[in-house]
């Protein structure tokens, strides 16, 4: 196994929700709080981990009642992990 887990060929979807997981602990308070997810990030006064993956990115619906993150990307590393409030974490691969 190669030491970066980011690579595609050594891509470990519990170690990416690892390093995902204290952001969607942070969006699930502020909804548990607010009764909808922040419309950004910033709104919630979270800042998005950076990782040699890239930076987690963050999605909200209009009304805020769905919420997404992802990171990774199809160009460049040929898979994308992702969190939805509505089914969990999950691995997308070219």
């Amino acid at each position: 196994m190669s030491d970066n887990p980011y690579r595609p060929s050594s891509t470990n979807p519990d170690d990416l929700r690892a390093l995902g997981q204290p952001l969607v602990e942070a969006l699930m308070a502020y909804r548990q709080e607010q009764g909808r997810f922040p419309a950004s990030l910033a709104a919630a006064g979270l800042a998005p981990a950076n990782t040699p993956a890239g930076i987690f990115e963050y999605r909200a619906s209009e009304d805020g009642r769905r919420a997404s993150i992802f990171i990774g990307d199809f160009a460049r590393r040929s898979f994308q992990a992702r969190w939805s409030s509505e089914i969990g974490w999950f691995l997308e691969s070219s």
